[in-house]
């Protein structure tokens, strides 16, 4: 359980395996966080290099990502197949009560939903002097395309357009946006906290103290390999399972309804990079040009 490899740990030993001692096994076994620490080193040998030099490996990573991609998308339209045998399995040996349980697991997550848009981001939009209401008015259309599609990374290149159109400083644009898509997935980081507790809540593992740091600490990290496509928050928590001692079967359990709570999930991450533009823009002194704001056009209606 959680108990047992929380006091298992040292904390020197697990800072150590952040450094990966084979690339080639860690890929392998799935170990994200040595992959992340050797992807920013990566990324710095990168950039010592010519620019076309570098740019030649970067387009080979960009196919290769292309046809992952396109085998994650075949999986993804299969897995309700799969889903579907291991729920009935499940409901033929333990009843309906699982069943009821994913739908509270639905409800509760919605609720969490809630809470982040209705009390955190007003809150933390008060204090900075954003016009909440505004902004998420004038991107109504785009989160309705994210909540719809799953998909941030759909919304990524009309919402950079857009935040322009309403007078964005386009500096803040350009780096907070794409930025945020890696560091800064609100709808996701919700998400991790609600499903691990229901994983855990639903297999009798109970957490300690310093287990619950360590979730914190360990989802916080790999929460930034979370991919901005339909469904790639569930494949963060497949990889961290082992690592946190929840049961696999937990979270392809709770896969089956990842549809449903995806939608909003991704949604607030697109809020979330909006609000941040804009908080950003006041701790630096930035006015919004009204005239621009005006003009724009609602997109998708």
């Amino acid at each position: 359980n959680i108990d047992g490899i929380a006091k298992s740990i040292q904390l020197n030993e697990f800072f150590l395996s952040f450094i990966p001692a084979n690339i080639v096994k860690s890929l392998s076994e799935g170990a994200l966080l040595p992959i992340i620490v050797f992807a920013i080193f990566l990324g710095y040998g990168l950039g010592s290099l010519k620019e076309d030099k570098s740019q030649k490996f970067i387009d080979l990573l960009q196919i290769w990502i292309e046809a992952i991609y396109k085998i994650v998308g075949v999986i993804i339209k299969l897995s309700p197949i799969g889903i579907f045998g291991f729920i009935a399995k499940d409901v033929a040996t333990t009843g309906v009560d699982k069943l009821i349980g994913l739908g509270q697991f639905v409800a509760g997550t919605y609720l969490a939903y809630a809470a982040l848009a209705l009390v955190i981001f007003p809150l933390i939009a008060l204090v900075f002097g954003v016009p909440y209401l505004t902004s998420i008015r004038q991107n109504w259309s785009l989160l309705t395309l994210a909540f719809v599609s799953g998909s941030s990374s759909v919304v990524l290149p009309p919402l950079l357009k857009d935040l322009k159109k309403q007078g964005h400083d386009e500096h803040v644009i350009d780096l907070v946006v794409p930025l945020g898509y890696t560091f800064n997935l609100e709808g996701a980081a919700v998400y991790f906290s609600v499903a691990t507790i229901f994983i855990a809540h639903a297999y009798g593992i109970a957490f300690s103290i310093s287990g619950l740091f360590f979730t914190i600490l360990l989802l916080t990290l790999v929460g930034k390999t979370a991919a901005t496509v339909p469904s790639g928050a569930i494949v963060v928590l497949l990889a961290a399972a082992p690592q946190l001692g929840l049961p696999m079967e937990g979270v392809a359990l709770i896969f089956a309804v990842d549809f449903f709570v995806n939608a909003g999930r991704t949604a607030l991450n697109v809020l979330g990079q909006a609000l941040a533009v804009s908080v950003i823009e006041k701790t630096e002194g930035h006015v919004v040009e009204e005239s621009k704001s005006s003009e724009l056009a609602v997109r998708y209606s």
